[in-house]
């Protein structure tokens, strides 16, 4: 039977190896039982829907670590997560809920030695966003306004078009950067035709942290409403 190797968790730890990411002032891996976890937030703005996963494995190192599950289960803001039981003895927790949403998600639950421990993930939202030409030119490109713009270096911000047959291109901004207006150069339209098209944008994070015994690579995605957009020659 296939071992289940998460890969958020590898993707992470091999970028970690290679001095992509830093970790914190108490990073130190702690030689013995270690746990894994991964967690993952994603919030879609038009349904105000929430969707939150978790899975964890133990062991002395990721390499050797199994799926487990957590004695006395898992908690996001202060409520159960309920659990699922997968092929290859996998547990992963899961919340789709409706509500608004919050900036801070706080994961809570048991460690090895049965001392408590929270994990929370931030990410502020882009807020309200908009064009500032008011189309897009495929020649002198335009310029994106967006009230919260700002990406740490762990964030990106992805710009993603559809066009009236529904065909879809994309444009990344990557962080860091401190600002709230991005020129995007008509030469990064390539993909795009003149016509009638919609914008919308994702916050994403991508993040690792480790403490003592325990090792989280986490995931959040924020999907914005979706604005018109008309592409010109």
């Amino acid at each position: 039977m296939a071992r289940y190797l998460p890969p958020l968790l590898i993707a992470l730890l091999a970028l970690s190896a290679s001095s992509c990411l830093s970790d914190g002032p108490n990073a130190t891996v702690q030689p013995g039982p270690q746990l894994f976890a991964e967690l993952f937030i994603r919030y879609i703005e038009p349904q105000g829907q929430l969707k939150a996963t978790a899975s964890f494995l133990k062991g002395d190192s990721l390499a050797t670590a199994q799926p487990t599950g957590l004695q006395g289960g898992l908690r996001l803001q202060g409520q159960l997560m309920p659990p699922r039981y997968l092929p290859n003895n996998v547990v992963r927790y899961q919340r789709i809920a409706k509500q608004p949403y919050d900036t801070t998600y706080t994961f809570s639950f048991a460690g090895l030695s049965g001392a408590p421990l929270s994990v929370p993930l931030q990410m502020p939202t882009p807020g309200s966003f908009r064009i500032k030409e008011g189309k897009a030119s495929l020649t002198d490109g335009f310029t994106l306004q967006v009230d919260n713009g700002q990406l740490s270096e762990q964030e990106s911000l992805v710009l993603l078009f559809s066009d009236a047959q529904s065909r879809a291109s994309s444009i990344t901004l990557t962080g860091p950067l401190n600002k709230n207006e991005f020129a995007i150069a008509g030469a990064r339209l390539h993909r795009l035709s003149p016509g009638a098209h919609t914008l919308y944008l994702v916050r994403k994070k991508r993040a690792l942290t480790r403490a003592k015994g325990l090792t989280v690579a986490a995931d959040l995605e924020f999907y914005t409403q979706t604005i018109p957009l008309e592409v010109v020659e």
